[in-house]
């Protein structure tokens, strides 16, 4: 575990260590937060390039692990929208079209439910979101490698600090 990711830190880790190191770093970070903080305010005071990494790995793991439904109920939902140019960020184009169609059918999912249900907390069980999740396994675009390029192609961008405590 890294107490900082300073550029020279991150130089020094294994491509095939990087991702984690800095999911590793962030989740730290989240079990430390103070009793003032919340999961929002720590992900808003990371890097912008280290917080993208760490939203398109939240939706990666749960999709793996469990689909879209997982994703949008965890608390790494609340993003779904930011995930979009996260995708876009390390240039995983397919993954942030496919975040949006996903995007799009979990609102019109949730809706419809709400409608149909008023009054009635349900978890509901999307075919729409299933199919997605298929072609999210499926996309020819490796997020672990997009990632791994934009952290060794702009290190300083990805630097992160250790919070100093009042």
């Amino acid at each position: 575990m890294y107490k900082n990711l300073d550029t020279k830190t991150l130089a020094g880790i294994a491509d095939e260590k990087l991702e984690q190191a800095i999911i590793d770093f962030v989740d730290a970070r989240l079990a430390a937060r103070g009793a003032d903080e919340n999961e929002v305010q720590v992900l808003s005071s990371l890097p912008a390039a280290t917080r993208a990494l760490y939203l398109t790995w939240a939706v990666e793991a749960d999709v793996i692990n469990g689909g879209f439904l997982r994703y949008y109920w965890s608390w790494m939902g609340q993003f779904a929208d930011d995930t979009v140019a996260a995708f876009e960020f390390f240039a995983a184009y397919k993954h942030a079209h496919l975040m949006r169609e996903a995007n799009r059918t979990h609102a019109e999912e949730v809706a419809s439910a709400a409608a149909q249900k008023e009054g009635e907390t349900e978890i509901y069980f999307s075919a729409r979101l299933h199919v997605l999740e298929d072609r999210f396994y499926n996309l020819d675009e490796s997020l672990s490698a997009l990632r791994i390029a934009k952290v060794r192609a702009d290190p300083g961008a990805f630097s992160v600090t250790p919070v100093s405590r009042r």
